[in-house]
């Protein structure tokens, strides 16, 4: 067996580092992708929030809403029975809604009108406004510190289940 000389032995062992750093770490792109608000991450939000509300746990949930000041997290026990939210219509919009800016699925008034009365600033706000025989579904949140805070959640549990 051949010994090599020192510094071939540091080129292979700085190599191997170099690989093991690539292999280890996120790429810069996929770290970004994680402070990007993008239709697959609000889907995840969505199905949370269900989830939660489904098993009554409403303090839980409301961390996931932007509330109005007097409004008490068992204010939420409502949104199941309203059919404002549920897993069908969430699976419906990930399946076939489109994923923008709200002043941009909403128009600029209306948007900025309904980030105005949740207290947020619309242009950091996203959400799916998809029009059914069935019904019209409408979801706007807030991207704030690299999660959502639902500021509109309308009709989504009136959507029909995904065929």
């Amino acid at each position: 067996m051949k010994i090599l000389p020192c510094h071939f032995r540091s080129i292979y062992s700085l190599a191997a580092l170099t690989c093991a750093l690539f292999i280890s770490f996120p790429s810069l792109s996929e770290a970004q992708e994680q402070t990007t608000p993008s239709k697959a991450l609000l889907i995840e939000h969505l199905k949370t929030t269900y989830a939660l509300l489904e098993k009554g746990d409403y303090p839980g949930a409301s961390k996931y809403f932007v509330l109005p000041p007097k409004f008490t997290p068992d204010m939420l026990n409502a949104f199941i029975k309203r059919k404002e939210i549920s897993l069908d219509g969430i699976l419906r919009l990930e399946k076939e809604a489109s994923f923008d800016k709200a002043s941009v699925l909403f128009g600029a008034d209306k948007a900025a009108s309904l980030a105005k009365r949740s207290g947020v600033d619309v242009e950091h706000c996203y959400g799916f406004y998809h029009k059914t025989k069935e019904a019209t579904a409408e979801v706007i949140a807030l991207w704030k510190d690299g999660t959502f805070k639902i500021v509109r959640l309308d009709d989504v549990g009136k959507l029909l289940p995904v065929k």
